[in-house]
């Protein structure tokens, strides 16, 4: 297997030099999908940088839209979730870090029907529930 160090960016606004940096990890071995877990970040050029040159099979964010003040948040929020897909629309893609903090601002069931009216299917956005086991 090989494991590959990606870069993020862990908020934007006043927060993007607060947070310290962003790290996501590349995971790939011969005949095995493809797993771009995309860590503690926004969606940033670096991070559409990795899904364009890689085209993963599975791309796993965190997209509760965590955000110490309105509009900058220092994950993922719904929108940019929506934009992962709509960038990798051959990968699926795994929605976690969802309803764990006081600071989240998307709940499942807000991502859910974001996704739908943007015409994101079920079975190309995953939304897990806490403890919920995925198996490829």
């Amino acid at each position: 297997m090989r494991i590959t160090r990606t870069i993020g960016r862990h908020g934007g606004g006043i927060w993007a030099g607060q947070m310290g940096p962003a790290a996501g990890f590349l995971l790939s071995a011969q005949d095995e999908r493809t797993i771009y877990w995309a860590g503690d970040t926004i969606w940033c050029e670096a991070v559409k940088q990795v899904v364009l040159e890689t085209d993963p099979d599975i791309i796993i964010i965190h997209s509760s839209g965590a955000s110490f003040e309105a509009g900058n948040p220092i994950i993922m929020d719904g929108r940019q979730t929506i934009e992962v897909c709509r960038t990798a629309p051959r990968s699926i893609v795994i929605a976690t870090h969802m309803e764990t903090f006081d600071f989240d601002t998307v709940s499942r069931k807000d991502l859910r029907a974001m996704a739908m009216e943007e015409g994101i299917e079920a079975k190309r956005l995953l939304i897990p529930s806490d403890g919920e086991r995925l198996i490829f």
